[in-house]
């Protein structure tokens, strides 16, 4: 799937759910959980069309790094929330959550 069709049918559709019912957690999670894997999604294209635009990302993690480090800094707790629910605790820094637990409603 092409990046611009996986941010329609997923980030933008589950973005729009959650921002309708924006207590649920359960949609809190699969709209941050699209974000982050929309990064694997344009890291995969750049990669195959365009490895000039990767600036020396060999791998997603890296992709991800910089574009923290030199696009979009909020992206770091968009990761480390849907890292966090799928690791149960974060050992890499930097990062702005370590454990899945605090991520739910009353932690935020």
């Amino acid at each position: 799937m092409e990046p611009q069709s996986f941010y329609e049918k997923h980030v933008k559709e589950n973005c729009k759910i959650w921002i309708a019912d924006h207590t649920n957690e359960v949609k809190a999670m699969n709209a941050v959980s699209a974000a982050n894997n929309m990064a694997e999604y344009m890291y995969d294209y750049l990669k195959k069309y365009k490895p000039e635009l990767l600036c020396g990302a060999a791998q997603p993690f890296d992709y991800r790094k910089n574009l923290v480090k030199t696009e979009c800094a909020d992206f770091q707790i968009i990761w480390d929330v849907a890292d966090s629910h799928k690791h149960i605790r974060l050992r890499r820094l930097p990062r702005q959550v370590t454990c899945s637990d605090q991520t739910n409603s009353e932690s935020l």
